[in-house]
């Protein structure tokens, strides 16, 4: 508790911290429920992921399956510095890397992990269009394995925090029909993006700002269209700032300000860094 905070109205630091992964999802049958529900949205995105991907078979530039399969290729096979730039082994016009650097640091890791198992699907040049079945169980596989460390625990994490929610609300999360067809059929990792945004609001309802400072942080560096949530986490942290100064000591609202400020210039400096050296 912050010290200097009235007894009515304080500001937990510490308290809520330990129960940071240990979200109580209920009652004994409603904790079985929230099983069969995340099951059953996972079985879902299987079966949608047999289906066709976005730009099967549609050359010259096929879909947006083909670009992260290209960005796999490109970030394997080429310098850092060379990931955003255009050059003779990296052209831009042919689906050049537009998403922020975890988008590519991610790529990259499946792309190491491909060149062990299916090393053609990440081949410069002339792995352009592949579309075998090992290359796309490889890629649904990537998205599949992101939404099952990223997504689903910070859906549950978050109705862990609410206490006794309809599982419905659950079941609307999770089989969001949106988020099903364009991540497992069309072919994206916005679940990523979007369970990293979500894990960041479980921190901040746990008062851990400065580590859900950093999660939102990595949400923007995953894909841009974090910035539509943005001002919200932006208020909102400013706000806490703000409580401290009433609640605390102006010295405290510094403190508080100057490590959530560390946090989102550290971040984007590691991330960043690479491709300004």
């Amino acid at each position: 508790t912050i010290r200097g905070a009235p007894n009515t109205c304080k500001i937990c630091v510490k308290g809520r911290m330990r129960e940071l992964l240990k979200a109580d999802l209920g009652k004994p049958s409603q904790r079985r429920m929230y099983k069969a529900i995340s099951v059953l949205s996972l079985l879902l995105r299987v079966l949608v992921g047999l289906w066709g991907h976005s730009g099967k078979g549609i050359p010259p530039m096929f879909g947006d399956f083909e670009a992260q399969r290209h960005w796999l290729e490109v970030t394997v096979n080429l310098p850092v510095s060379d990931w955003y730039r255009d050059t003779k082994d990296n052209d831009l016009q042919y689906w050049g890397l537009d998403y922020p650097p975890l988008t590519a640091y991610t790529s990259w890791g499946f792309g190491k992990l491909a060149q062990v198992v299916h090393p053609d699907m990440v081949a410069l040049h002339s792995s352009r269009g592949s579309e075998d079945v090992c290359t796309v169980l490889l890629m649904r596989l990537s998205v599949l394995l992101l939404d099952t460390l990223v997504f689903f625990p910070a859906v549950l994490w978050l109705f862990g925090a609410l206490g006794d929610a309809n599982p419905k609300y659950l079941l609307l999360s999770l089989l969001s029909p949106a988020l099903v067809l364009i991540d497992h059929g069309h072919f994206q990792y916005n679940s990523t993006c979007i369970g990293l945004a979500l894990g960041a609001v479980y921190l901040l309802d746990c008062d851990a700002f400065v580590l859900g400072s950093l999660l939102f942080c990595l949400s923007l560096n995953f894909k841009q269209m974090a910035l539509y949530y943005a001002p919200v986490f932006f208020f909102s942290l400013l706000g806490r700032c703000k409580d401290y100064y009433y609640l605390a000591s102006p010295a405290a609202a510094i403190r508080l300000f100057l490590k959530l400020a560390a946090t989102v210039v550290g971040v984007f400096a590691v991330l960043w860094g690479p491709f300004c050296i």
